[in-house]
């Protein structure tokens, strides 16, 4: 009948054990095994595989509801049938060993066509579980599409037998589902996702589509471009799929809606790897969220710059830590007199091998960290730590002083006052040797703030630059509203200022300016001697660019002084 159905018969009876044996196999069950104690049972099923346990509640030293309960717990076991023997009487044991999870009971005296019944249920069960647990190695539970390894396989099988074919894959992330499953329970999170596959599964018709549950908050769908074309061919054909998806959903009195991101990515089957398609739209959903976009193509050129910055990022945080920083110094001269009046600090980046990191890729991923707080204070410390040097080596007649740059974040921040009155008072320096710079969009976010620690620092005798002037919001009323004491024109306004009459009136207007809001002017990125005397005439202050001198370290600035 069953010959394959392995059955493990537990009772410390052995009268017991021979009778359920011989009729055991007079029903032609040819697998069976024999175990007098729940001891031996459960020695027997960590070593081999059974259909069915025949297990008698009554046993001594470990009944029948203690190897029950082992049984069901542990995952190798839990899917096994159990059929609990019991006297006829026995209603209350056979209603516990039922809620313990026992799939039947099996009275004493055994009656034949009953235990033949029993059994060809419990078989049929058996076969039942192991079919869904099959099924659900590949499918997911919640939505039954396919989970990641057979959506990745089924992909990997097109492509590779359709090299010339084009690929699609279409990544959505539903941010929602991981709030609501912390918020408002798993249960909740499930529903909604189900909601969601719905949606999807109707804009998916094409049996040729694959739909994949990748993630908790993750379903996707994979074709080639021509059954997806209806989808993906422009972003007002994927409104198809994203407007619906967009949609409200109410659940248990809850309202959900938005937050999700839909990324594409497509290929020949020929040129990438199914896990490299899938990672790449993975890769443009998050940039649609991140960005507020809801649609995203994905961009390999933004992804290889979000790799760089992943591994420049550990670097950065271990140059900071090693001091592997240092400060460069620009000179600033007077325009008339070309004699050095002033510095700017330059932060440089100089790798163990020699090789330089120029700021323009760190500086940016330090702003994303919040690692420029860190680099600010560096710099700070740093250059009052030089400005001491230079007041003790050259006395405190050789006027000078040294600009230092402060990101947009920190100047919203109180504890910058702290920092360079620490600084300050650490080295032992007065405070007008040292100016601080910020860009216009420090202004922007927070004006009342910066006003305020612009205040103070002044109070404490530091010069206020303005440094960039012209290529951010460029609004005058910053130039009023914020006390500063110096400004500096973005080179922007000094390329081809030799050449062209525009550029040329535009600066002198804004010198003018400078001069007539008793501002001190500085110049920047100037390289020509043309610019050099257009400037004069315009009574530009001082002048920095690397016609004069380029960003130095300070054993060559002290050549110069020498």
């Amino acid at each position: 009948m069953t010959p394959e159905t392995k059955i493990l018969v537990v009772d410390d009876n052995e009268n017991n054990r021979y009778t359920l044996k011989r009729r055991l196999t007079r029903l032609n069950y040819k697998h069976i095994v024999e175990a007098e104690d729940g001891f031996v049972a459960l020695k027997l099923l960590e070593s081999e595989l059974f259909d069915i346990v025949l297990l008698d509640v009554m046993m001594p030293g470990m009944d029948g509801f203690e190897v029950l309960e082992k049984i069901k717990s542990t995952p190798k076991t839990a899917n096994i049938s159990v059929i609990m023997i019991s006297a006829l009487d026995d209603i209350q044991n056979v209603i516990k060993g039922i809620e313990m999870g026992a799939d039947d009971f099996l009275p004493k005296p055994f009656n034949p066509i009953l235990l033949n019944a029993r059994l060809k249920a419990a078989v049929r069960k058996r076969r039942l579980v192991n079919i869904e647990t099959n099924y659900y190695k590949d499918f997911d539970k919640d939505t039954d599409f396919a989970k990641l390894e057979l959506f990745s396989g089924t992909l990997d099988n097109e492509m590779s037998n359709n090299l010339d074919t084009t690929f699609v894959v279409v990544y959505i992330r539903f941010s929602l589902f991981n709030f609501i499953s912390q918020t408002l329970g798993p249960d909740l999170a499930r529903e909604y996702i189900q909601h969601q596959g719905v949606r999807v599964a109707k804009t998916c018709k094409d049996p040729e589509i694959t739909i994949g549950r990748l993630a908790d908050d993750v379903i996707a769908i994979s074709g080639t471009a021509k059954n997806l074309a209806y989808l993906v061919e422009n972003i007002e054909t994927l409104d198809k799929l994203y407007s619906p998806l967009n949609q409200a959903i109410t659940l248990e009195k809850e309202t959900f809606k938005g937050n999700l991101g839909i990324g594409i990515s497509m290929t020949k089957g020929r040129e990438k790897k199914p896990k490299s398609l899938i990672a790449n739209a993975a890769f443009a959903s998050q940039t649609a969220l991140d960005n507020d976009i809801g649609i995203a193509f994905y961009d390999p050129e933004l992804h290889q710059s979000n790799l760089n910055k992943f591994h420049l990022e550990p670097k950065l945080k271990e140059a900071i830590r090693n001091r592997e920083l240092c400060l460069y110094y620009q000179p600033i001269v007077n325009t008339i007199t070309s004699e050095i009046e002033t510095f700017e600090a330059l932060i440089r980046w100089i790798q163990p091998d020699g090789s330089f990191i120029t700021p323009f890729k760190f500086i940016p991923l330090a702003e994303e960290t919040g690692l420029i707080f860190d680099i600010d204070s560096f710099v700070i410390d740093e250059t009052c730590n030089q400005i001491s040097k230079w007041i003790t080596k050259y006395g405190p007649d050789k006027e000078f002083s040294v600009g230092v740059n402060i990101s947009a974040k920190h100047w919203v921040n109180p504890s910058l006052i702290k920092e360079v009155d620490s600084a300050l008072r650490k080295y032992n320096i007065p405070s007008k040797y040292l100016k601080l710079e910020m860009t216009e969009s420090a202004m922007v976010d927070d004006a009342n703030a910066v006003k305020k620690i612009v205040s103070i620092l002044k109070s404490m005798g530091i010069k206020i630059a303005l440094d960039d002037f012209g290529t951010g919001y460029s609004s005058l009323g910053y130039l009023i509203e914020f006390p500063v004491d110096i400004l500096k024109v973005d080179k922007v306004f000094v390329d081809d200022l030799h050449t062209e009459n525009k550029r040329q009136k535009l600066m002198s207007h804004i010198l003018s300016i400078a001069n007539s809001l008793g501002m001190k002017s500085i110049v920047e990125g100037v390289e020509h001697v043309q610019q050099v005397e257009i400037l004069k005439q315009f009574s530009c202050d001082q002048i920095q660019g690397y016609y004069f001198y380029k960003p130095m370290p300070p054993v060559e600035i002290e050549k110069i002084f020498n």
